[in-house]
């Protein structure tokens, strides 16, 4: 069974057998960060049994009756589903891996929920070993996916008393790992007039702009201190060793604006 509440980033799970109660993300957590010392199978799971798929094809129907582990090799932009699903409780892992030529991209429509309410971000180096956990308290009429992902936060703030000024742009900020950009929000001492402030977010340099739709870029309006959050990303996605800038595109056109921060949320893999 699964104490808590099961859409909870720290949901406890005693299902597996996992001693202790312990959080499934910790859980999730030691198995992808030891994937490339221990192998792809966890020592929780290694005696349950595995299932393994040497091709994933585009379509991949898994039946779970009676199982818990399956690994499986991503050879395509693979779309997963489960089948033969028992009635009640349910829950077993998938272990999957990037082929040699990588940015595979495998998705889970059965999942209704996952974790955090953010479907994972997907490592698609070649070689790239991650895992995740797949839960049913109702066989199958509801499924919860969790990742052991975790929300990255950056923050950046320009020169108090000091005018904003069109173009400039922030230093780089370098990510190790795969990550998703969820959110990005805006606050200022001292609010614009006569036109709006918009700031970009751009991978790599260049017009790689992550917020391609302009529209959604997040801005503070004349005379007011901060933004909603701007989560309509269309380019969400950055891999290991991009960085990102964020650019202040237009500034107020009588107060020009002092005292900016920028506020963004990422998921990391």
């Amino acid at each position: 069974m699964i104490v808590g509440d099961p859409t909870d980033k720290d949901i406890f799970v005693t299902a597996f057998g996992i001693a202790g109660g312990q959080r499934l993300s910790t859980v999730l957590e030691s198995l992808n960060n030891g994937k490339a010392a221990s192998g792809h199978t966890h020592p929780e799971y290694a005696s349950r049994g595995l299932t393994t798929i040497l091709a994933s094809g585009t379509n991949q129907t898994l039946d779970v009756a009676g199982k818990s582990d399956f690994e499986i090799l991503w050879t395509g932009n693979t779309v997963v589903s489960f089948d033969n699903v028992p009635t009640g409780v349910s829950e077993f892992q998938i272990t999957g891996v990037q082929d040699g030529t990588g940015g595979r991209l495998p998705t889970f429509p059965d999942v209704d929920v996952w974790e955090l309410g953010i479907s994972p971000v997907i490592d698609t180096a070649p070689g790239a070993t991650q895992s995740f956990v797949f839960y049913t308290p109702n066989g199958g009429t509801v499924w919860r996916g969790f990742h052991g992902q975790r929300i990255q936060k950056e923050e950046w703030s320009t020169q108090p008393g000091v005018d904003l000024v069109a173009t400039q742009a922030t230093n780089r900020f370098y990510f190790e790992r795969p990550a998703k950009l969820i959110s990005v929000r805006l606050t200022i001492a001292t609010p614009p007039t006569g036109a709006a402030i918009f700031v970009d977010v751009e991978r790599n340099g260049g017009s790689n702009n992550m917020f391609t739709t302009q529209s959604n870029r997040p801005s503070i309006n004349p005379g007011s201190y901060n933004s909603s959050a701007a989560t309509a990303v269309d380019s969400p996605l950055v891999a290991g060793g991009d960085y990102v800038t964020f650019t202040v595109d237009t500034v107020g056109s009588g107060t020009k604006g002092q005292g900016l921060q920028i506020m963004s949320r990422w998921l990391e893999a």
